[in-house]
């Protein structure tokens, strides 16, 4: 899966399940967390992690939360982009471990 395939769908659940009411290509990495459009709080971040996780067919693991700084759209991408090289690796140790 490559980056640009992840971005994307991590836009498209964010556009989805927060209800922000503009196109997925609309969502610039920049573009801040906390701000009028997105209007990110805790329980629609618990939401988002939650459609994410469901996305991937991954667990987001909770301290990688905790330790990222999710400012902006892009963190939320590379924080998922993460958990599932983490879960690529981990998969990839089983099969030859």
């Amino acid at each position: 899966m490559n980056e640009l395939t992840v971005s994307a769908r991590v836009k498209r659940v964010m556009t989805d399940v927060l209800d922000l009411g503009v196109d997925t290509a609309q969502l610039d990495d920049g573009m801040l967390l906390y701000s009028t459009a997105i209007q990110l709080d805790s329980l629609r971040l618990l939401h988002l992690l939650t459609a994410l996780e469901q996305e991937f067919d991954c667990q987001i693991d909770d301290e990688a939360v905790m330790s990222a700084e999710l400012t902006d759209v892009g963190s939320v991408v590379a924080l998922v982009s993460t958990q599932l090289g983490q879960a690529r690796r981990h998969a990839s140790a089983a099969e030859h471990g």
